[in-house]
């Protein structure tokens, strides 16, 4: 190509139509007999179109040359005749057209959107799904495989204890192109019909439960092409129903909860549990083991010696955590004992607390 020409461009042979990897370029832009000034165009193609794209032109008279280059935002084209480019992650094509004489130019810009509306990730976000500290715990969603309607969607699943639902959610989504417009939608079941509603990245306080499908509907920059996200709100247990320690049952397991921790002020959420011991009994090594733990769940053992946000070592908070419920050193009169449950999946645990009274 060659920029030296610089004649009045109503000279010069002009463009009458653009397409690229088959899709019709609806606005050319403003060409300009200078590249770097020449007003950007739009194309937009999906993600499958951006390997190996074809551009064809027509021009205005016969005999026009033309040349092609694609690059980055600040690259300086490099004009050639091939007009085949691989476009993945190059937003600019060029296109140069001379008169049959070469006496006049004009630059094309055409500025290449991303028009697939994929959703990079995805987590959801409840005050009840909380640590056994009591803190918020954003969980990210696996993503399943994006349909073109939302039966298409091949869904994922967020595992969920099931004392921790029904629950009011709030989702966020981030998506790989940032003119991706996002709706989204909730139903009870997997047979109901969704209703999106409009939104932006953050859907705010949605009820869940088990069995509810929470859906993403992405739509390109095209404004046409859409992607449909599934997942389903899968309840998974997150409760024992048996635990003995040192060999005795508690008179009382409690309700689980979470712990609270604030400036050396500790909240457990739950009811404790109470066992009490003789002193032989609480002497030695004494083993912690739960009873109906469900399918996947893992479950972890402590004692209250743990140290709070100012160093200080308090009952109140659980120690140093065990898989296999055994300390050696045996059990102290008013030091309970805390047994964590993980439900399958990774959902937010369950924390028990027993009170431990020595007495003979």
């Amino acid at each position: 190509g060659c920029e030296g020409v610089t004649e009045d461009p109503s000279s010069s042979a002009s463009l009458t139509g653009v397409t690229v990897a088959g899709v019709k370029v609806t606005d050319l832009g403003s060409p300009n007999v200078k590249w770097a000034q020449a007003v950007a165009g739009e194309v937009y193609l999906t993600d499958d179109k951006l390997a190996n794209a074809q551009v064809l032109v027509s021009t205005s008279g016969d005999g026009a040359f033309v040349y092609y280059a694609a690059t980055g935002n600040t690259g300086v084209p490099d004009f050639v005749e091939e007009s085949t480019f691989d476009l993945l992650g190059i937003p600019y094509l060029y296109i140069e057209v001379f008169s049959p004489n070469k006496d006049a130019v004009l630059f094309y810009k055409i500025h290449v959107n991303v028009a697939t509306p994929k959703v990079s990730s995805l987590s959801f976000v409840s005050s009840l799904w909380v640590d056994a500290k009591g803190n918020v715990v954003e969980r990210p969603v696996t993503l399943g495989t994006p349909g073109a309607t939302p039966d298409a969607a091949v869904a994922s699943t967020l595992s969920v204890g099931a004392s921790k639902l029904p629950a009011d959610i709030s989702i966020t989504a981030n998506v790989e192109q940032p003119l991706t417009v996002l709706q989204y939608a909730v139903t009870a079941n997997a047979t109901a019909v969704p209703s999106f509603s409009d939104a932006d990245e953050a859907y705010q306080n949605v009820s869940v439960n088990d069995g509810s499908v929470v859906y993403v509907e992405g739509t390109g920059s095209d404004g046409a092409t859409q992607l449909f996200y599934k997942v389903n709100i899968a309840s998974v247990g997150d409760t024992i129903t048996g635990l003995t320690i040192g060999g005795v049952t508690p008179t009382s397991l409690g309700t689980p909860g979470d712990i609270v921790e604030s400036f050396g002020m500790v909240t457990y959420g739950g009811t404790a549990g109470a066992i009490t011991l003789t002193t032989a009994q609480a002497s030695g090594s004494v083993t912690v083991t739960a009873s109906g733990i469900p399918a996947g769940a893992a479950v972890r053992y402590a004692l209250g010696l743990g140290v709070d946000s100012k160093g200080n070592v308090t009952a109140d908070l659980p120690s140093a955590w065990n898989t296999n419920g055994v300390f050696a050193g045996g059990l102290t009169n008013g030091i309970p004992v805390f047994v964590e449950v993980t439900p399958a999946g990774g959902a937010q645990v369950n924390l028990y607390k027993i009170n431990v009274t020595v007495a003979d």
